[in-house]
């Protein structure tokens, strides 16, 4: 990381790196989903999942969620040691041994949202954000490879930055009971994350975050691989361990960072 990065992301709790993927890595990627969107439920590999989940609010927009999709192809298998995300992810967690967390993604309609979610207060062990002697400490840092331009009004990532650092909780979701947040439309203080397809944004757990609605008539699609310290335990909704099938034919590289996760370490 360059001085001026790591001071955005002291500062922000995010940051936006552009390019990490190739123009012709968009284009499988976004075939590669087609594929899995054709596919039916029940044939997905692995312990990979496609469920469809409606986060909207006031229209008939419906989220399509793929869990370990690192499951689904060799493609998707790239990208768990990523050699260019992972100089990010380690110095963004501080720790000598890394592992993915858990991989997805959500491909989202039109009138399709994400509530407002984390922050720094409460504090959370499994998402805490730290900075120490100069380095970083974080528990969980969300990787996120955009398959699709984020522009305003696509229902891209938003944040409230700096919130990683808040000493109160947010004041615009109450914990427990999202359905009685405001919708992130109606929230001043977050902003609409812009980018292109092929970048990445990487942020931590412990950022507020969530989506604006995408009022667009475009699907915007994502993937997001999480990377934790190999002393923290997996704790993260609705994620099982990746198959073994998955482990039998990972490269060594790859094995070892989804070892501990899957109890083989």
């Amino acid at each position: 990381m360059t001085e001026e990065q790591k001071y955005l992301f002291d500062l922000q709790g995010y940051l936006i790196v552009p390019g990490i993927l190739t123009a012709e890595q968009v284009v499988l990627y976004n075939s590669e989903l087609d594929r899995l969107l054709a596919m039916p439920a029940d044939q997905f590999p692995g312990n990979s999942t496609k469920e469809e989940k409606s986060k909207a609010v006031s229209t008939e927009g419906s989220d399509i969620l793929i869990r370990n999709i690192a499951e689904c192809g060799e493609s998707f298998e790239q990208l768990i040691d990523h050699p260019a995300s992972l100089e990010y992810l380690r110095e963004m967690i501080g720790h000598s041994e890394i592992r993915m967390a858990a991989s997805s993604s959500i491909i989202r309609a039109q009138g399709d949202l994400t509530r407002l979610h984390r922050g720094r207060t409460p504090i959370l062990g499994q998402f805490q954000y730290r900075f120490e002697n100069g380095k970083f400490y974080c528990n969980l840092i969300v990787m996120m490879y955009c398959l699709t331009d984020l522009e305003q009004g696509s229902g891209g990532l938003s944040v409230i930055p700096g919130s990683h650092k808040s000493n109160f909780p947010c004041a615009y979701f109450i914990k427990g009971h999202p359905e009685k947040s405001p919708c992130p439309d109606d929230v001043p203080t977050l902003v609409e994350l812009q980018a292109k397809a092929g970048d990445a944004i990487f942020f931590t757990e412990d950022l507020t975050h969530g989506s604006k609605t995408n009022l667009s008539d475009k699907q915007r699609r994502n993937l997001y691989y999480r990377y934790q310290p190999s002393f923290c335990t997996p704790n993260i909704s609705g994620t099982k361990p990746v198959s073994q099938e998955l482990m039998e034919r990972l490269m060594p590289e790859r094995k070892e960072l989804l070892d501990r996760f899957n109890g083989f370490g």
